[in-house]
């Protein structure tokens, strides 16, 4: 049995899928406190602060952990609500079929599939769910007495390398062990975990891209 692994924002689906997500609670539950995030966010965007910021940190994804603020506050039951509702309404109308038929064949076929991603857990396990994959390794919104905390479960942001770290975390924790590790995704942000992969896949938008070659990885070109 193989475990194959795939990316999410912009490999099954054709978006980045975490700030949207925000977005979309944040505009249909309106608060005084997510009104003030978000013109806070609007004058750190213009002002270059976050482009500055990301040039000297840029694993840190501040403008991102910015935009999770917006939600403060906001009830567990409500956002696993609007979840529930941007999966059907959003994710669904915009998933890339070429790579979901992908995913979908090793599904069938009997291997261990997950997804590894920067996306939040809360609408990724529903598309877990519906496509019968079996792990979910995502970034994690904190709920605090039922309650948003503005954060990151022990403030960890599943991308760059620690994709792989809580992968080879889940894998050592449950004893799995297969004959091939598969990897799909469409950025060079997750070169660690192509690197960590027997066969990687880099899904690519219309053209091709020279740095996969480099590496010689496999390309897919929707």
């Amino acid at each position: 049995m193989n475990l194959v692994v795939f990316d999410f924002c912009e490999t099954l689906v054709n978006f980045q899928t975490a700030n949207a997500f925000v977005d979309f609670v944040a505009e249909r539950k309106i608060t005084t406190w997510s009104r003030f995030i978000s013109k806070l966010e609007t004058v750190l965007l213009y002002s270059r602060f976050f482009a500055i910021v990301d040039r000297f940190f840029s694993k840190c994804n501040f403008s991102k952990r910015v935009n999770l603020m917006k939600i403060r506050g906001y009830k567990e039951f409500d956002i696993l609500n609007y979840a529930n509702d941007y999966y059907n309404t959003i994710i669904r109308d915009n998933t890339l079929k070429l790579i979901v038929s992908e995913l979908e064949k090793y599904v069938n076929q009997g291997d261990y599939v997950m997804i590894a991603s920067g996306g939040y857990d809360v609408y990724l396990n529903k598309f877990a769910k519906d496509f019968g994959i079996k792990q979910v390794i995502s970034t994690n919104i904190e709920f605090k007495k039922g309650k948003a905390s503005g954060f990151y479960v022990d403030g960890k942001d599943c991308l760059f390398d620690e994709k792989v770290i809580q992968l080879n975390q889940f894998l050592n924790k449950n004893n799995l062990k297969f004959d091939k590790k598969i990897v799909f995704t469409d950025s060079i942000t997750d070169l660690p975990l192509l690197m960590w992969a027997n066969e990687a896949y880099v899904v690519s938008n219309r053209t091709t891209q020279t740095w996969p070659g480099k590496y010689n990885f496999k390309e897919i070109v929707l």
